[in-house]
């Protein structure tokens, strides 16, 4: 039998349970996670093929040396999770919540784990790096750190080009256009 696959190279068996979570706004009730279960079954199966949820070849690269990152939100937040031993719900309830008090921490949080998923695909430090670039939590662009002031580079998402940064901006798309919509 054939290997499954999820979009970011996560492998899946007959019996999982993969697990959806989408923003949504109602008008009476305001915003809201959305979280859908579904158990990979045998018939199940064609319909997450054909949707391109998984694949049975491993064609979803997972090695970011190949210049191939995982460009779904989701797959940064499963991330956030495994790193603080959660489940991706617990891991989207608190990203929420976070984004309810300051929305450029729980975003800030997400652009730091794309940055550390982009910076793999180079063998060196990236405090070696000539030029370090930022997204910046005033109005969203991509910005020019001056290297000189950077103290640590834990406490922020740092990009070494402008396509890696232009690259987190096209994952947090949705994000950044919520962030910084006017609202004048």
């Amino acid at each position: 039998m054939e290997k499954i696959y999820l979009t970011n190279g996560k492998e899946v068996q007959i019996g999982d349970t993969l697990t959806k979570a989408s923003k949504v706004v109602d008008p009476f009730f305001g915003e809201g996670t959305v979280v859908q279960h579904i158990i990979v079954t045998k018939d199940i199966l064609p319909k997450l093929l054909e949707a391109g949820i998984v694949t049975t070849t491993k064609t979803a690269k997972t090695n970011v040396a190949e210049d191939k990152v995982p460009m779904k939100l989701e797959y940064y937040v499963q991330k956030i999770a495994d790193r603080l031993g959660w489940k991706i719900d617990k891991a989207y309830n608190y990203l929420t919540s976070v984004d309810s008090i300051l929305p450029a921490a729980a975003f800030s949080m997400v652009l730091r784990e794309i940055a550390i998923e982009l910076d793999k695909k180079y063998e060196d430090h990236i405090e070696k790096s000539p030029e370090i670039y930022v997204i910046s939590m005033l109005d969203g662009r991509i910005t020019k750190a001056n290297k000189a002031h950077i103290k640590n580079y834990r406490n922020f998402a740092a990009f070494r080009s402008v396509s890696d940064a232009k690259i987190a901006c096209r994952i947090t798309k949705d994000i950044l256009k919520e962030m910084f919509k006017s609202g004048k």
